[in-house]
């Protein structure tokens, strides 16, 4: 029995044993608590409220606005030629075949209206001048014809029929004389009837010559090419991925190879681009009278596009500031300025088109807005230390 007690107590103790090592063991097996991480509440800048005195605004021209809704022009700087409007471009001809025998006119030369720049000597001129004599003398004929007959149909001595026919005969005299009168004028033919008179259409420059005294010219030769200063235009060049901003009444500035500026408008534009340069053609137009531009000329030309509608929120493009990589304004509070988070669509022209981040009648700060920048960095440093 005192055996069997012993080895009882034996088992027990060796069950004690193990445990104990089997806990010291999971004990060495188990990973160290990490020690606890603290986060600095630390502000951003666009958190901070920038405090300033009435008097700092003053000092430093800091200036506030209002926002408001509107549209924002986008430019399109390109470039362009001036050319002859539709009219305003003739090219001086002699209406029949003939002979230059005079030229009036030189290179450059001012003409009026009307004026007889050249004149060709032609048998055509001399053929329709006999055309018109004869038709004249035939009417003269039947007009004394049908007095005679007139006459003669009052004292009863011939029938209607006979003073009806002269009559027709008279009225179809008159026709052919009208014909041939305004075949003469429409020729130009001289009054010594034997020359055509080339005259210029309208008043303005001869730009080109292409005849000499002594050239036998036909009616599809040019003689003189005339160009009007006061009907130019402007076609200005569009590329493809631009063409669809650009609309009929919009604005544009001109500039001059001297650096004169001319506002002028979009006239019209053609609906496709060349196969060539693959850009679209706009005519611009001005009522600038005798501008400062000769044809042939090539000017730099800016755009100025607006959409169909407001396109939102727009304002001055110097109150927007780069912070920490955001584009942020400066809103004004009772005791200085806060900065606000936005999103900024096109830029053009000194403004900015606001997508999100602000509402309208806001008040933020405008001019000298990059002062509030300086400051809000400044005491976002102080914060930190």
């Amino acid at each position: 029995m005192h055996t069997q007690n012993n080895t009882w107590i034996w088992v027990l103790i060796t069950a004690l044993l193990a445990g104990t090592a089997g806990y010291f063991l999971a004990s060495d097996q188990q990973p160290a608590p990490s020690p606890k991480t603290e986060v600095a509440d630390t502000k951003q800048p666009t958190d901070i409220e920038i405090k300033l005195p009435e008097s700092y605004l003053a000092s430093s021209n800091i200036v506030v606005e209002q926002v408001t809704a509107g549209d924002i022009a986008a430019e399109i700087t390109t470039s362009g030629r001036v050319e002859a409007a539709p009219g305003g471009e003739a090219s001086v001809i002699a209406k029949v075949a003939g002979t230059i025998t005079r030229i009036n006119k030189r290179l450059g030369d001012t003409v009026e209206a009307g004026e007889v720049v050249a004149i060709v000597d032609s048998f055509e001129a001399s053929a329709l001048t006999a055309e018109r004599n004869t038709a004249h003398a035939k009417l003269d004929l039947a007009r004394k014809v049908y007095q005679r007959e007139l006459s003669l149909f009052e004292q009863g001595v011939t029938p209607r029929q006979e003073m009806e026919s002269a009559h027709s005969a008279l009225k179809l005299a008159e026709v052919e004389a009208s014909k041939a009168d305004a075949v003469v004028k429409a020729a130009r033919v001289s009054p010594n009837g034997n020359s055509i008179l080339v005259v210029s259409p309208f008043k303005g420059h001869i730009t080109s010559e292409s005849s000499l005294v002594g050239t036998f010219v036909q009616p599809s030769v040019e003689i003189f090419r005339v160009v009007s200063n006061q009907q130019l235009q402007v076609e200005a060049f569009v590329t493809a991925t631009e063409v669809s901003r650009v609309k009929v009444g919009d604005t544009a500035t001109l500039t001059t190879r001297n650096g004169k500026k001319i506002t002028a408008n979009v006239h019209s534009i053609t609906p496709s681009v060349n196969g060539n340069n693959q850009a679209a053609t706009a005519i611009l137009t001005t009522d600038v009278q005798n501008p400062p531009y000769v044809l042939g000329e090539g000017l730099q030309i800016t755009l100025h596009s607006h959409p169909d509608k407001d396109t939102g929120l727009v304002i001055p493009e110097d109150a927007i500031q780069r912070v920490d990589g955001q584009d942020v304004v400066f809103i004004r509070t009772a005791e200085g300025f806060k900065p606000q988070s936005v999103a900024v669509g096109m830029r053009s022209g000194g403004e900015a088109q606001i997508l999100s981040g602000l509402d309208q009648g806001a008040s933020i700060a405008t001019r000298n807005a990059f002062l509030l920048k300086a400051e809000l960095i400044k005491s976002a440093t102080a914060e930190e230390e």
